[in-house]
């Protein structure tokens, strides 16, 4: 009987270490786990998605308006202000360019853009005549 108990305390002592991690100040190659230890950097895990709103609001005439978002143009026509655009920022850690361009006729222009309802940048113009006004900026994902 007493053979019976020091075979399940070795047992138990055995399956007991296999996959332990290692304790403060051990080496990890020492360790019995043969799965790759994987560290993830704090501020990879508090990473998260964010949402850039470009807006034009105003009195004026709109002939155009072109906004890039990481190098992809896009162009609308005969625009009715007000106007706006949500675009996904990905969590990737990259630096994300965008630029917001109006031509406009008479009358008066404010652009805005906002990333998770923060400004980030704003512009305003205005007249009797045509114009231009734009914003831009770099975000990081």
């Amino acid at each position: 009987m007493a053979g019976a108990a020091l075979l399940v305390a070795v047992v138990g002592a055995v399956v007991g270490c296999g996959d332990q991690p290692a304790g403060p100040g051990a080496d990890a190659r020492t360790s019995s786990d043969p799965r790759p230890q994987v560290t993830v950097s704090p501020t990879v895990a508090a990473r998260h998605a964010h949402t850039l709103v470009l807006t034009a609001t105003g009195t004026a005439t709109v002939d155009a308006v072109t906004f890039v978002f990481d190098g992809e143009t896009t162009q609308e026509r005969s625009v009715v202000l007000p106007w706006s655009r949500s675009l996904d920022v990905p969590a990737d850690g990259r630096p994300h360019e965008w630029r917001l361009t109006v031509e406009h006729g008479s009358g008066e222009v404010r652009l805005v853009a906002t990333l998770d309802d923060r400004v980030l940048a704003q512009s305003a113009a205005g007249g009797d005549g045509k114009g231009t006004v734009s914003i831009s900026g770099s975000v990081a994902g």
